[in-house]
């Protein structure tokens, strides 16, 4: 059973479009997300702009994003934006708080580091596909410090006059 592409429940089968400049890494990653039972189809594309023509007809529920590629995180702002019911895991992302803050800030659901297995992005591409995002503790305690900040700034900008703002 298939659902409506700009529903919220869960599909059988999922759609992903694989964006990298990189012709082995994304025909690599093709070959084995179609061999999932829960893949109906991969997509890939070698940059964003191709990556907006595949999107818009094939209508994917995944967009895996290589975030080695140079704009990578404008493409991905660019993706949340203009299709905020796809999921975007982003790729090769180091391990760090302040790379990992970045992709999520551009708007990425999941992520998948650069020493991340196969296995790593097939339980990161089920976790967004369902909302949901998988973090180290420390990434975990980055991501809340930085929602605890941007908490902080609301109030007190929310306590300025229009003229202090």
């Amino acid at each position: 059973m298939r659902r409506d592409r700009h529903s919220h429940q869960q599909c059988d089968r999922l759609c992903i479009v694989i964006v990298s400049d990189i012709r082995l890494y994304r025909e690599g990653l093709a070959r084995v997300l179609s061999q999932l039972p829960d893949v109906e189809t991969v997509r890939t594309c070698e940059s964003a702009a191709d990556g907006v023509g595949v999107v818009t007809h094939v209508a994917p529920d995944i967009i895996l994003l290589d975030m080695s590629a140079l704009g990578s995180a404008s493409s991905a702002r660019l993706f949340s934006r203009d299709l905020p019911t796809v999921k975007i895991v982003a790729l090769a992302v180091p391990e760090t708080e302040r790379h990992v803050l970045a992709c999520v800030e551009a708007g990425v659901m999941g992520y998948v580091s650069r020493e991340g297995s196969i296995d790593d992005l097939v339980c990161a591409i089920r976790h967004a596909a369902r909302g949901e995002a998988l973090c180290s503790p420390s990434i975990t305690g980055g991501l809340m410090r930085r929602v605890a900040m941007l908490a902080h700034d609301d109030c007190v900008t929310s306590r300025l006059t229009r003229r202090e703002l």
